[in-house]
Order: structure tokens, then C-alpha cells, then sequence
């Protein structure tokens, strides 16, 4: 069986969620739970790490388009 780029781009997927599940468990990365200490209690400090999180992964996705290492002109991938 011949592994082609399309199961291999999925297998790293696979591993990078795999490692970031485990990291956002230990660490209680919630949305739901940063929105509930924002309104209960007052404490900002997940929700600051939320929205810390969301504006890199945009730089991220704007800087690979940028660069021309991703195209996001409606084309999907996998086909």
C-alpha cells in the first residue's frame, strides 16, 4: 500500500491534535469555563488566554497565506 500526501498530511494532523488535546486538558483551556470566570467571579485570565489563542492562530493562517505556503481562495484539501 502506497502512502500518499493526503495520509500523510491527516497522520500529522492526527499527531498535532493528539499533543495539543493532551496540553489543553492538563492546562484547563476552556472557552466555556473562561467566560464563566469572567461573568462569576471577575478573574480574566483564561479568557486573556483565549483570545490570546485565536489572534495567533489568525497571525498564523494570514502569515502562511502571505508567504504563499497555503492558498485559501476556495480550494479545499484534501479534494
Amino acid at each position: 500500500m502506497q502512502i500518499t500526501i493526503h495520509v500523510q498530511v491527516l497522520a500529522a494532523v492526527f499527531v498535532v491534535a493528539l499533543i495539543m488535546g493532551a496540553v489543553t486538558h492538563k492546562t484547563s483551556f476552556c472557552a466555556m469555563g473562561a467566560v464563566s470566570d469572567w461573568v462569576n467571579i471577575g478573574d480574566t485570565g483564561r479568557m486573556r488566554a483565549w483570545v490570546f489563542s485565536m489572534a495567533v492562530a489568525l497571525a498564523g493562517v494570514v502569515a502562511q497565506e502571505a508567504a504563499g505556503i497555503v492558498n485559501l481562495s476556495g480550494e479545499t484539501f484534501p479534494p
